[in-house]
């Protein structure tokens, strides 16, 4: 979680919920496409470029495909 927002005290609020909910799980790194199979039971989706399992440090920073985007 640290490698994405380094620090877990509080920060602002934004006015509309859905964005600050939206926001918050960007920045602890759990979203419904990076955890989603947890709830399904299936198996963790992984990048077809890089072989890796999803997580939103990955898509935003790591991955060479979507970096170019």
């Amino acid at each position: 979680m640290r490698s994405i927002y380094p620090s877990t005290s509080h920060w602002t609020a934004l006015p509309v919920r859905r964005h600050d909910v939206r926001l918050t799980r960007l920045r602890i790194g759990h979203t419904r496409f990076t955890h989603r199979h947890l709830l399904l039971g299936e198996n963790a989706p992984e990048c077809p470029s890089c072989k890796v399992p999803y997580s939103v440090y990955h898509i935003l920073i790591d991955c060479h495909i979507l970096i170019d985007w």
